[in-house]
């Protein structure tokens, strides 16, 4: 472009509301479709199940991800914690 707008403009086009709106056409079309063929909504159905088992399977995996990362930090804890008691004792007999 020759131009260059210094002040004053007014944004006449944007773009976002052409991709809501075709996304909102495509699904309703594809709504459309599976209504009127039942082996298409079958498989979207199967494919939202798939979608969904996965999900759950990633919350799972995420979850028994984080229990294992408390444990560990529960674990340092208490071997930082027996040999502080352990030196304890140490100086406790050094010192009798």
């Amino acid at each position: 472009s020759d131009y260059t707008m210094e002040s004053g403009g007014k944004r006449t086009y944007e773009a976002w509301k052409d991709a809501d709106m075709m996304e909102n056409a495509m699904k309703e079309e594809k709504e459309r479709e599976a209504a009127n063929d039942h082996m298409k909504a079958m498989e979207q159905k199967s494919i939202n199940v798939q979608a969904e088992m996965q999900m759950l399977e990633d919350l799972d995996s995420i979850r028994t991800m984080n229990k294992r990362m408390g444990q560990r930090d529960k674990t340092i804890e208490e071997a930082l914690q027996y040999l502080f008691q352990r030196e304890e004792k140490k100086a406790a007999e050094e010192a009798e």
